[in-house]
């Protein structure tokens, strides 16, 4: 997975720096939180770095009640507590519809990262503010819910055509899902960008080989996971605060709108 992937270079490379060495782990069940609490109860690790959070995630808490130093990858909410890297994710999305606002497009749908995530509810926040902004109506039934894969951006895509067939764009709230509109347009004969611009978010290596090339708004995904570093380093190694940051996203226009 492209974020994934360049979130971790960026980590490693900060953390060679301080020759600290980075252990993953995988909590996706039970089982493997199990085996973090240990991790992290037998001090085996000096503190965390915590990628993909949900609103109603424990796991952030109870690190925090255990005394460990955590950074996370974006945020929970916006009265998140503890220290974070964030991209501007509302800003972003707000460009990216902006832009397709300003080129003429007229009925501009979006497929939403979950909405239990800060991220997913902050683009889709960012899609209303650049609508409310142009005066354009707000339609609900342009709004489709996805899970930042592939094929949660094809089958979201689908679901939005049948309900409003002649919307003429569509911001994706990542690249990966935006492949998927794309294959989905492909499917079903639409033009691209005749028949429907298409914008994603991330600017990862997938953005410039898709057919066409996507516009997207860039995140500074490997700043983003060195950032991260850097905090859990200064926290741990030299007692620093907390920190909270937001780095900044940049519209890069290709041929897709």
């Amino acid at each position: 997975e492209p974020f994934f992937a360049a979130l971790i270079r960026g980590v490693s490379g900060a953390l060679a720096e301080s020759r600290t060495q980075l252990q993953l782990m995988l909590v996706r069940d039970q089982a493997e939180r199990d085996q973090l609490t240990e991790s992290v109860a037998t001090r085996r690790v000096d503190g965390v770095l915590l990628v993909s959070v949900h609103s109603e995630d424990r796991l952030p808490g109870m690190l925090e009640e255990m005394g460990l130093p955590t950074v996370l990858a974006g945020r929970r909410d916006a009265g998140e507590r503890l220290s974070y890297v964030n991209s501007d994710n509302a800003g972003g999305a707000a460009a990216a519809v902006r832009h397709l606002l300003g080129g003429g497009r007229r009925r501009v749908a979006t497929i939403t990262g979950p909405l239990d995530m800060d991220v997913g509810r902050s683009r889709l926040a960012g899609w209303r503010a650049a609508h409310l902004e142009a005066e354009v109506p707000v339609e609900e039934l342009l709004v489709e819910a996805g899970d930042f894969t592939e094929e949660g951006g094809a089958n979201a895509m689908r679901l939005l055509l049948e309900r409003v067939p002649d919307l003429d764009a569509v911001f994706a709230a990542s690249d990966l899902m935006a492949v998927g509109a794309l294959a989905e347009l492909r499917r079903q004969k639409r033009q691209v960008p005749g028949d429907v611009a298409v914008v994603g978010f991330e600017d990862s290596v997938l953005a410039r080989h898709t057919n066409p090339p996507l516009t997207t708004v860039r995140q500074p995904v490997e700043e983003l996971g060195r950032t991260m570093a850097r905090i859990l380093t200064d926290i741990t190694q030299h007692g620093a605060p907390r920190q909270q940051m937001t780095l900044p996203t940049e519209l890069v226009v290709r041929e897709s709108s």
